[in-house]
C-alpha cells in the first residue's frame, strides 16, 4: 500500500522532534536533584541544582563557592575546613539557595555577599577546633537575604554579623535561627538598616544576645537567655529608630554582675547616644540589670515592659530626670534616675 506523501511528512517531523523531546526530559531529570561530584574549591552555579553526595574536607579556601542563581543541597553532609580556619562556603551572585548541612571548623562559616536575595535554610555552623572568639558563623555583606532555621553552636566567635568594613547589609530577614554556646555575640547588625529579626534565640553566649549599631532594625518575639553580656544592646549614634518589641529576656549579665567593677550588663541596654528607639512589651526577668538607658541616649521610648527580679535594679536612666526619654506603663519594682527616679514609670 502506498503511504500518502502528507503521512510520510508527518512521520518525518515526529521523528525529528523526538531528540528535542528527549533533551527536555533529561533537563527535567537534572533539576530533580541527583548527587553530583563536588570537589574542593568548586564554584557551583550559576544555574541548576547541585546535591552533595558525601562529606567534603578541604584545605582549599573557601571550600566551596555558591554562585546564584543556583540551588545547593548539602543533604545533611558536612563541609569542613581542614586545617581549621578560613571560609567554608562563599555565596555570591543573586538568589542562591543553600540548605540542609553543616559547616565545621571554619573561621567564617558562611560568607553571604554578591547582589543578595539569597536564602539559607537549615544550616549548622560550628567550630570546636578554632581557637579564640574572632570568627563569624554567618558573615552577611549583601541585602534582601533570608535566613531560616539555621543554627550556630559552639562557635569561636559571633553567630550572625550583618555588614562590615564599610559594606552595608540591608533588608535581611532572620526567622527561627539559633546561636547557642558560642564565644561572642549572637546576632549583630554592624552596618545595616531595615533588617528584621523574628523568633530567633541567643542562648548561653559569652557576648550579647542581640546588637544593633544602625538604624531602623526590628526585633520581634526573640529570646535572649543566659548570655554573659546584655540580652539586647542598641548602641552608637547611628542606632536610631530601632524597635525591640515582645521579646523575652532572661538571665543575662549575671556573671559577674558587679557594679563596682563596671561589669553590670542589662537585659536591654540603650547606650552610646542611641536615639529615638522603642522598647515595648518585652518580658525582662532575672537579669543583672533589667532595662538601662545611658546618659546621652535620648528620645527613646520604654513602654509597657515587664521588668522584674533583677539582681541590681529593674530600670535605670543615666540622664537627669530621664531628659527626653519616655518611660510609661512598665511593671517593675526598683528604679534609678538622678536626681530622683519619678521619671521612670
Amino acid at each position: 500500500m502506498l503511504v500518502p506523501e502528507q503521512t510520510i511528512e508527518a512521520i518525518r517531523r515526529a521523528l525529528l522532534l523526538k531528540p528535542a523531546i528527549g533533551i527536555g526530559i533529561v533537563s527535567l531529570c537534572a533539576w530533580s536533584g541527583p548527587a553530583h561530584a563536588v570537589s574542593c574549591g568548586d564554584v557551583l552555579g550559576p544555574g541548576g541544582v547541585v546535591v552533595l553526595s558525601q562529606d567534603l574536607s578541604c584545605d582549599t579556601l573557601p571550600v566551596l563557592t555558591v554562585e546564584g542563581p543556583v540551588t545547593f543541597n548539602l543533604r545533611g553532609f558536612r563541609v569542613v575546613c581542614d586545617p581549621a580556619g578560613g571560609t567554608g562556603i562563599d555565596v555570591i551572585g543573586s538568589q542562591a539557595r543553600t540548605r540542609n548541612g553543616t559547616i565545621e571548623n571554619c573561621a567564617i562559616g558562611m560568607m553571604v555577599e554578591g547582589e543578595g536575595g539569597h536564602r539559607l535554610t537549615r544550616l549548622t555552623v560550628r567550630s570546636p577546633d578554632v581557637p579564640g572568639n574572632g570568627g563569624i558563623g554567618f558573615q552577611v555583606k549583601s541585602g534582601r537575604n533570608r535566613f531560616v532555621r539555621n543554627l550556630v553552636e559552639k562557635f569561636a566567635g559571633e553567630g550572625f554579623r550583618l555588614g562590615d568594613d564599610g559594606v552595608t547589609a540591608d533588608q535581611n530577614r532572620l526567622v527561627f535561627n539559633k546561636v547557642i554556646d558560642s564565644e561572642n555575640h549572637g546576632f549583630r547588625v554592624r552596618i545595616g538598616q531595615r533588617n528584621l529579626f523574628i523568633r530567633n534565640i541567643a542562648k548561653r553566649n559569652t557576648g550579647e544576645g542581640f546588637r544593633s549599631q544602625d538604624r531602623d532594625n526590628q526585633f520581634f518575639s526573640n529570646k535572649a537567655y543566659d548570655n554573659a553580656d546584655e540580652g539586647f544592646r542598641i548602641r552608637d549614634e547611628a542606632a536610631q529608630n530601632n524597635l525591640v518589641i515582645s521579646n523575652r529576656v532572661k538571665g543575662n549579665g549575671l556573671d559577674p554582675c558587679n557594679l563596682a567593677a563596671g561589669d553590670a550588663n542589662p537585659g536591654i541596654a540603650v547606650v552610646s547616644e542611641a536615639a529615638g528607639n522603642e522598647v515595648r512589651r518585652n518580658k525582662v526577668l532575672g537579669n543583672c540589670i533589667g532595662i538601662a538607658v545611658d546618659a546621652g541616649a535620648l528620645r527613646n521610648a520604654i513602654i509597657l515592659n515587664t521588668v522584674l527580679g533583677s539582681s541590681l535594679v529593674d530600670m535605670a536612666d543615666g540622664n537627669v530626670d530621664c531628659d527626653e526619654n519616655e518611660w510609661r506603663g512598665n511593671e517593675f519594682e526598683t528604679s534609678i534616675a538622678l536626681p530622683s527616679p519619678e521619671c521612670i514609670r
